[in-house]
């Protein structure tokens, strides 16, 4: 399985990437939404995506993945525990939110 990963906390996403890797997945991980969107393709099984991060926020790029091939699998992973932002996560077609802080093995 081939995963796109987004979270601009280095030692975050150093710890998700590692630890998916452990399972044998293959993960390219970027810190900047710029950097992210430049690189979505339909060579990912799944995108995990934090909503706030540099240049372009996660929310923006689950819309735009969606747009492109709504069968896409997008975890969201966000700090953010307004209602209304993980409302609109999910209208857009995330298929799980989960909240920060979280357990790296969840």
């Amino acid at each position: 399985m081939r995963i796109l990963l987004l979270e601009d906390d280095f030692s975050l996403n150093e710890a998700i990437k590692e630890t998916l890797e452990n399972y044998d997945y293959t993960v390219d991980s970027f810190y900047d939404g710029m950097e992210a969107y430049s690189n979505i393709s339909n060579k990912y099984d799944l995108y995990i995506l934090d909503i706030n991060t540099p240049s372009i926020e996660g929310l923006d790029l689950l819309s735009y993945i969606k747009k492109a091939n709504p069968n896409s699998n997008v975890l969201m992973i966000s700090a953010i525990i307004n209602i209304e932002k993980i409302r609109e996560a999910y209208k857009l077609g995330c298929d799980d939110y989960i909240k920060k802080p979280f357990e790296i093995e969840e």
